[in-house]
């Protein structure tokens, strides 16, 4: 038996040899009684890789993102399952990515530098401290503002300006403007007189919160100011818009924080880098 097995073995390796002697001819063209063209020699370079796309410096970015606090809590997000999950969904915005160029300051350092270098697909976990997220809490951004302020009840405006909204008017008509109607008391060559006829109570929406019309005399309006305190809200400081908070508010005054809502904490990131365009 074990001569048998012998003889199989060394059949086999025979035929190996015979099998791979002809195969060798073969490609080598010096088989007997060959010819014909010589075969076309296989490529003795590497083809070039498809370059892989990591972010850098100009990068238009899209990335979701998920920001939690440092009780776990979900603050923000641009996935929409997680917001309806976490309790912080609003109908108001869109979930998708969020996209910005990397070096155009239009996201905080800690952010943007984490994202250089990863690939389209790629997720990652990181934590941003306060001095490369939104800076420390500073007391001497909180301010008093009062609830209360007057604006004149007699308004000059130009008259081409006036003219493009209200292009047919009278001197002494009454033009509905928003909330209330205004009388048009007096025109020249450039301008426009108007006196405003609000009644008291009346209701402005403004690009902030809402204000109330408390008193109305013959030459002043005046208006009280209603924000929801703990609400956060957008104002412009020197032609920038900007983050504010209401602390606190009495009759008279509304404490008013200027600090970013996440100055001063810590802030733990999970993103997923979902499109990179290069410049």
């Amino acid at each position: 038996m074990a001569d048998n097995k012998i003889l199989l073995i060394g059949g086999a390796v025979f035929l190996a040899f015979v099998v791979f002697g002809f195969t060798a001819l073969m490609l080598s063209g010096s088989m007997p009684g060959g010819g014909g063209p010589e075969p076309t020699p296989a490529p003795t370079s590497t083809p070039t890789p498809i370059p892989i796309k990591v972010v850098g410096e100009g990068d238009l970015v899209y990335v979701d993102y998920i920001l939690s606090l440092d009780d776990g809590s979900v603050n923000d997000t641009s996935i929409k399952s997680v917001a309806e999950d976490n309790g912080i969904y609003s109908p108001y915005r869109e979930y998708e990515p969020l996209y910005f160029t990397i070096g155009a300051g239009q996201a905080i350092p800690g952010f943007e530098n984490a994202l250089i270098g990863m690939g389209v697909g790629e997720e990652k976990n990181f934590t941003v401290s306060p001095e490369e997220g939104y800076g420390q809490h500073e007391m001497d951004k909180l301010t008093m503002l009062p609830r209360l302020y007057a604006v004149p009840r007699m308004e000059e405006v130009d008259l081409l300006e006036f003219t493009e909204v209200y292009p047919e008017f009278e001197l002494g008509e009454d033009i509905q403007m928003g909330e209330w109607n205004a009388t048009v008391t007096a025109v020249t060559d450039s301008t426009v007189v108007l006196e405003h006829n609000p009644s008291e109570g009346t209701v402005i929406e403004t690009a902030k919160w809402n204000e109330t019309i408390v008193n109305v005399t013959g030459s002043e309006i005046y208006l009280r100011r209603d924000p929801v305190v703990g609400e956060t809200y957008y104002d412009f400081v020197n032609n920038t818009p900007q983050f504010l908070s209401v602390k606190d508010l009495t009759d008279e005054v509304i404490l008013i924080d200027y600090n970013h809502p996440l100055a001063g904490k810590t802030l733990h990131f999970y993103v997923n880098m979902t499109g990179i365009d290069k410049p």
